[in-house]
């Protein structure tokens, strides 16, 4: 057993200064320009007050969203629990409250989900170019294992477009510039149709360099969405929505840091971190990789009898100078929806497509080498009862089916050396069925509990072909199963006050990778002997969430004051590690 526990609080605190007002009005009241806004959340599927939703939720406007920028990154800004990277590979790691995806195998599942307009983004890739034009964004910390589509140990983000507005006709426009020559463009135009018929349009633009001398970590992309709105009658609503990205520039940039042990002079690489004359190697501790490369013939050439520091970065086959970073991938989604208004509540379903193509070349220490495709198709049907009522309840069914095949040339620096070469064909096909419920014991305390039943059978097939042969050609299949619950109490201790308890249980179905099954040596394996069989698999992650918190308005809602306290306690925690298949 694997455990790793994390225990942590966190506060939030805003205040509204002004003078002080003194009304004897009762009846409730629109927020005066001194009151902190209240945020509408969907995060338990239905709508409430963020400040009353009785969940670990950050919730980002379109105001706050509008002045940070539309760089997925830029939610840090106001949303501190989150971490977004694009680091020197396509695939961004996002991390909540440190948790995040700790796994570069593209085929794995997600520890931080991303949800858009309702959809699962099963491709961790796909999770870019969405954020303009938005309604709010909600950042969901810890384990989600009872409403969502694809079970995250680690949180999931929710990003909400503007919906078609009907009856309305209105448009903006956004024009940016700032330094790194950054040129930015963004607008929306909503159009009604008829009085049952509204459009929205949506686009956005950037072109920026990159931070580094070489171009790298640079931010250029093109991103359109179209959303149509139906509303046939009073309890029917339909809309249909296409979104489009394309992300281009070089990429994410490398750094490499040079090793403090100034006696390492010499010596074949990785080893050598020093110039003979014992410099750092570009003279600067830390050097973008491709600094080196300016002016560079970048034809091949033999090494002759140059030194590896010159071979690395002039004339290698395989070094940074033989390549340019290089991004171009195109992300396309479909979106349906239907609500209808039956039995005194709402069923909702969501149709949904979403393809990934990536093309990209990434320069680094290691240049990559990544062409993959895939296809996405997700259905979700559940039906909420009327929130209103002492008790209520919402039950459904989700449906997942995703195909990966990817193409990955791993293209190592040394001399003499062939790339690595990796094709590989994924699939994944997964059901849930899940249902939560609330019970008002009395108008001041309510208990929530939640289940979900999730089956994932997943599949995994290709060819390894290494620096050294022989090829490795794997053919797997496993499926994993597993019920996943939360329980909860909530307690208005005040009318703008509210203390909860929750303990959750999150679930990430395991998956495969390059390896040959042999005998190894479990624990208490003594000498030759072994003990265990290691294939080419892993197992599900888990992790068991605790959380108490309390969410308070003092001083006519012009102080806002929460806080929370939580404990993680993960099980067979999934890591990416390189090694040597011998």
């Amino acid at each position: 057993m694997n455990q790793r526990i994390l225990l942590a609080c966190s506060t939030a605190i805003v205040v509204v200064m002004a003078a002080p007002q003194v009304s004897a009005q009762t009846a409730p009241r629109e927020p005066s320009a001194t009151q902190i806004e209240e945020v509408i959340v969907t995060a338990q599927r239905r709508s409430e007050s963020a400040q009353r939703a009785a969940i670990s939720v950050d919730a980002v406007t379109a105001e706050e969203l509008q002045n940070v920028g539309t760089n997925p990154g830029d939610l840090t800004r106001v949303a501190p629990s989150v971490q977004f990277f694009q680091s020197s590979n396509v695939y961004p790691q996002t991390s909540i409250r440190g948790i995040g995806n700790a796994t570069l195998n593209p085929t794995t599942d997600a520890t931080v989900g991303f949800n858009y307009d309702g959809v699962p983004i099963t491709r961790v890739a796909g999770s870019v170019g969405l954020y303009y034009d938005l309604q709010r964004v909600e950042v969901l910390k810890g384990p989600q294992g009872t409403l969502y589509g694809r079970n995250q140990t680690g949180g999931t983000v929710n990003i909400i477009p503007n919906a078609p507005i009907m009856g309305e006709r209105s448009g903006n426009l956004t024009v940016e510039a700032g330094n790194f020559n950054l040129k930015r463009i963004n607008g929306a135009l909503n159009v009604p149709l008829n009085d049952r018929v509204a459009m929205r349009a949506a686009f956005n633009i950037i072109d920026r360099e990159g931070y580094y001398n070489s171009g790298l970590s640079d931010d250029v992309g093109q991103s359109g969405r179209l959303i149509f709105k139906v509303e046939p009658t009073e309890a029917v609503t339909l809309q249909l929505g296409l979104d489009y990205h394309h992300q281009g520039g070089k990429g994410g940039g490398t750094t490499l840091l040079n090793s403090t042990f100034a006696s390492v002079l010499a010596g074949p690489p990785p080893y050598r971190q020093y110039n003979t004359d014992g410099k750092p190697l570009g003279g600067d501790p830390w050097i973008d990789v491709n600094d080196r490369c300016d002016g560079v013939d970048r034809s091949p050439t033999s090494t002759g009898s140059l030194d590896w520091d010159d071979w690395f970065y002039t004339t290698g086959a395989n070094s940074p100078c033989r390549f340019d970073g290089k991004m171009d991938n195109t992300f396309f989604g479909v979106t349906g929806l239907a609500e209808v208004d039956l039995w005194g509540g709402t069923l909702t379903v969501i149709p949904a497509l979403r393809t990934t193509d990536l093309n990209s070349i990434t320069v680094g220490g290691t240049n990559l080498v990544n062409q993959e495709s895939s296809e996405s198709y997700t259905l979700e049907a559940r039906y909420a009862s009327n929130e209103d009522a002492r008790f209520s309840y919402i039950v459904g069914g989700f449906l997942l089916d995703d195909s990966d095949d990817a193409n990955f040339q791993i293209l190592i620096n040394f001399p003499n050396n062939s790339p690595t070469r990796q094709v590989i064909n994924s699939t994944t096909k997964s059901w849930a069925a899940f249902a939560s419920a609330r019970l008002n014991v009395t108008d001041d305390i309510r208990l929530t509990s939640g289940l979900r039943y999730t089956h994932d059978d997943k599949t995994f097939g290709g060819t390894s072909t290494p620096a050294a042969p022989p090829s490795l050609t794997i053919n797997s299949e496993k499926d994993w199963s597993e019920v996943t619950y939360n329980l909860g109490a909530e307690w208005d201790i005040a009318p703008d006050s509210l203390l909860y308890l929750t303990y959750g249980r999150g679930y990430k179905a395991g998956g495969f990778f390059f390896a040959t099954p042999f005998a190894g040596f479990g624990p208490g394996a003594t000498g030759a002997t072994p003990t265990t069989v290691v294939g080419n698999s892993y197992e599900p992650e888990y992790v068991n969430a605790i959380t108490l918190g309390s969410k308070n308005r003092f001083f006519d809602r012009r102080l806002l004051l929460n806080f929370e306290v939580f404990k993680y306690e993960y099980k067979d925690q999934q890591l990416s590690q390189f090694g040597r298949d011998d």
